[in-house]
């Protein structure tokens, strides 16, 4: 599931948390709207005429659902950088 929610933040550009609790491997098939994220990895280019969205077709199809929340997090902040010196 930790893979899923990975695959799933890439999709709706927001950090997607398993909380499922559900461990070990699954061999998932979804289908939906297929929305491109930058990068190697996204949703199938198989032709589909579903007119679901990623958060309607989770719960229908996989019984799963994305639940915003708010909540806290680290953040990095670079306050100056400066060119290394050669030597």
């Amino acid at each position: 599931m930790p893979t899923l929610g990975t695959l799933l933040s890439r999709i709706v550009n927001r950090p997607v948390i398993d909380q499922t609790g559900l461990a070990g491997l699954f061999d998932l098939e979804l289908e939906a709207v297929e929305i491109k994220p930058i990068g190697p990895l996204g949703p199938s280019l198989r032709p589909s005429d579903t007119t679901q969205s990623v958060f309607e077709a989770l719960p229908e199809q996989l019984g799963l659902k994305l639940q915003a929340t708010q909540g806290t997090g680290d953040i990095l902040v670079i306050e100056s950088a400066e060119r290394p010196i050669p030597g």
